[in-house]
């Protein structure tokens, strides 16, 4: 009998192999990334569904994350190269982009066979390399996590008044450029912005200044003078920007040519300043933090989507602007790049009180009382404590704020902190059911409050456990989640009962087919644990 358990062993390095000699790497930077730009621009060009978009975007985000360091890496640089667009390349950059999406699922299954996660094997009968879950709980785990993902991706907290006004925005924004438009090509257009639209790109600036779910407080600064008010108002000013341009190419029917949005990098600061209400000065220094350099970005160039191209000249992918967690990037470049790290430790120090104050408004006096901080000596501390004088049940709140992964040892990163948070909710417990006494003081509770059950649960913000944390002795929630469930219960018991039984993350899964999907790639067949379309019942 043949031994094929060096196949996927071979198939591992012949990808590898493969992605080194694709096409575009003769080519120049900056024609390989204004190309790449394109091909996920012209990707998509004309969709309005949240759901295909969210799908495409991650799909745009994880083919970058080889894709661009690659080029970086291979190409050689050419800055006065002319900037136009050639089917040649374009087909190349299509090659790049298609090839790096399957080559970076692919060795996500690689990865998580080394940490004995999946188990790998050749099948003898399909001809393929076959990834499945190490056990059947890591399944049904994962399927629960990404299914609530794709349930729960949206970060907007736009009323319907709010969403009507930004559609009625959109549609003066179109009526404004119908009549302006300068010139039509099958390969570009040109159109001013002109007093009126810029008029309208403001009112559309500030609109998205308020339809977002902002994490952090306006006034919390960032270094120097710059707030996360203007870091709003910058970043809706450029999704004001690419909307207007994106409206420009639908109106035409998509000018390959002139679907990037390139412009000089003084420019993109003016107009950002002008359409955003915020100095040049502050949007020249964002610009500056956002421009991809692959020191800072690495493997997730998305957090810094502006990519420079021929001298001054900066291009911006609309997709990586539309679906990416922008409060996210930020840190992550923050925490990444030297120039920036001393400004990170403010905020960070600034992020548990933050995140307590907002779970404490959920819990108002008279009906709770709360604690915040209860240290118990020698032991550990409670991040915040919730008293319900009906019922006398305690309910420990342990809170991690992490930021939402792209990459492998990033989740295990945030696995490990709310493995850490589980332990110290534990020992809180433990601590408080041995001595309920020590709770009365941060409590504020007199003799006839009644103490009764005591319960302790992880809530995290930014990111959930991946589907690989074993199980841990207390419940851990998305606090968006945790949230949602307490809305939908009137009292501590009800609420302890739901965050056990987890019946968003249920409903979540009900919607999605656990299946597997088959990817070709350098010779070879895979076949992948993921998830199917949604079920309409």
């Amino acid at each position: 009998m043949t031994d094929t358990s060096e196949i996927p062993i071979t198939a591992r390095r012949e990808i590898a192999r493969r992605f080194e000699e694709l096409s575009i790497f003769a080519r120049p930077r900056e024609l390989a990334l204004y190309h790449c730009c394109a091909v996920i621009d012209l990707t998509g060009a004309n969709l309005t569904n949240p759901d295909l978009i969210f799908y495409l975007g991650r799909q745009a985000l994880e083919a970058s994350s080889k894709a661009i360091p690659a080029i970086y890496r291979k190409c050689a640089i050419a800055p006065d190269v002319p900037l136009r667009l050639n089917p040649a390349i374009y087909q190349e950059a299509h090659e790049l982009l298609c090839y790096a999406y399957l080559y970076d699922q692919i060795a996500m299954c690689y990865e998580w066979a080394e940490r004995e996660q999946f188990a790998v094997r050749f099948d003898t009968l399909s001809q393929q390399i076959v990834f499945d879950y190490a056990s059947s709980q890591e399944s049904s785990s994962d399927t629960l996590l990404r299914s609530r993902e794709l349930v729960a991706n949206r970060d907007e907290t736009a009323t319907p008044p709010l969403l009507a006004e930004i559609g009625e925005i959109s549609r003066a924004a179109a009526v404004t450029l119908q009549g302006s438009i300068l010139s039509v090509s099958t390969d570009e257009i040109t159109y001013p912005l002109s007093p009126a639209l810029l008029a309208i790109a403001r009112r559309w600036s500030n609109a998205l200044v308020l339809a977002r779910r902002w994490e952090f407080p306006e006034t919390l600064a960032i270094g120097g003078t710059i707030t996360f008010g203007d870091f709003r108002k910058f970043w809706s000013a450029l999704i004001t920007i690419v909307n207007i341009h994106d409206l420009a190419h639908r109106i035409t029917r998509l000018p390959r040519g002139s679907l990037v949005n390139l412009r000089p990098r003084n420019e993109w600061a003016e107009l950002i300043a002008e359409i955003g209400g915020i100095s040049v000065t502050t949007a020249s220094e964002l610009l500056w933090w956002f421009t991809f350099d692959v020191a800072t970005a690495g493997a997730t160039p998305p957090i810094q989507p502006f990519f420079g191209v021929s001298g001054d000249r900066l291009c911006v992918p609309s997709i990586f602007v539309s679906v990416s967690n922008v409060e996210r990037n930020l840190l992550k470049v923050m925490t990444r790049h030297p120039r920036l790290r001393a400004y990170y430790q403010p905020i960070k120090a600034a992020k548990e009180g933050i995140a307590l104050g907002h779970l404490s408004q959920l819990f108002p006096a008279p009906k709770f009382a709360i604690a915040q901080r209860v240290v118990i000596a020698g032991v550990t501390d409670a991040d915040l404590v919730v008293y319900e004088r009906s019922s006398g049940f305690v309910l420990i709140i342990q809170h991690k704020w992490l930021i939402a992964p792209e990459t492998r040892d990033e989740s295990n990163t945030n696995d490990d902190q709310l493995k850490e948070g589980a332990s110290q909710a534990l020992k809180a417990r433990d601590a408080f059911r041995l001595n309920s006494d020590v709770l009365r003081a941060p409590l504020l509770l007199v003799n006839a409050d009644k103490i009764g059950e005591i319960e302790a649960i992880v809530v995290c913000r930014g990111a959930e456990s991946t589907g690989f944390l074993e199980k841990q002795p207390v419940p851990i929630i998305l606090e968006t989640a945790f949230e949602d469930l307490w809305t939908e219960n009137d009292s501590l018991p009800k609420l302890w009962e739901k965050l056990n039984a987890r019946p968003d993350h249920t409903e979540a899964a009900s919607r999605y087919n656990d299946t597997f999907a088959v990817a070709k790639l350098a010779g070879y067949e895979f076949r992948v644990p993921t998830l199917g379309k949604e079920i309409v019942l």
